[in-house]
């Protein structure tokens, strides 16, 4: 997901951000999913844009994106 939110339920952008404040940000701050509340983590490859993903302990009942969704 592009979007969460931080610790005082502020929309938090990760495209505003250099990969280096990210980096620091990733470290000090603590992030949630805007469906589901649950945290996520920030991932910031050297590649991919920024984006958050759900810890792999939990599951967001409130998906994003459906696996079944066969849109074209």
């Amino acid at each position: 997901m592009l979007m969460a939110y931080d610790e005082q339920q502020q929309i938090f952008l990760p495209y505003e951000y250099s990969r280096e404040v990210l980096q620091r940000y990733r470290l000090q701050m603590k992030f949630y999913c805007p469906q589901c509340q649950q945290p996520v983590q920030l991932k910031i490859g050297q590649y991919n844009i920024p984006h958050f993903a759900h810890i792999a302990t939990n599951s967001c009942v409130q998906l994003f994106a459906d696996a079944s969704d066969k849109r074209a």
